[in-house]
């Protein structure tokens, strides 16, 4: 509703009425039309920087993950290393070897064969 709909609508219900009442009316009524502006606008304004935050989040994120080479695009902020446990059931290669070392074991039992 627009400012130019509200006053109609009050102008509507009041009249020419001038008394206190009336008068007490429209002041209670243009701080609540004024507070609900105001608390939209806020509202509005902190769902916008909220969304900007977290859009640049993402694209840092997909940034660092790109040009870094980690093409697991999990969204588990690369699968939480804290609360990786490294039990014989859940042991992998990743957990004994780095990288390097694994592409030189790779690399060397295929030129082996």
């Amino acid at each position: 509703m627009t400012l130019e709909e509200f006053i109609k609508i009050v102008h509507d219900f009041i009249g020419d009425d001038t008394s206190e009442r009336a008068l007490k009316f429209v002041d209670d009524v243009t701080n609540a039309f004024n507070a609900a502006v105001t608390a939209d606008t806020a509202e509005n304004e902190d769902w916008h920087k909220k969304y900007d935050e977290l859009n640049e989040s993402w694209r840092k994120k997909y940034m660092h993950r790109f040009f870094n080479g980690d093409v697991n695009f999990d969204t588990n902020d690369a699968d939480n290393d804290e609360s990786h446990e490294t039990t014989p059931e859940t042991i992998t290669t990743e957990d004994l070897f780095d990288k390097e070392e694994r592409i030189n074991a790779y690399n060397s039992k295929n030129t082996n064969t």
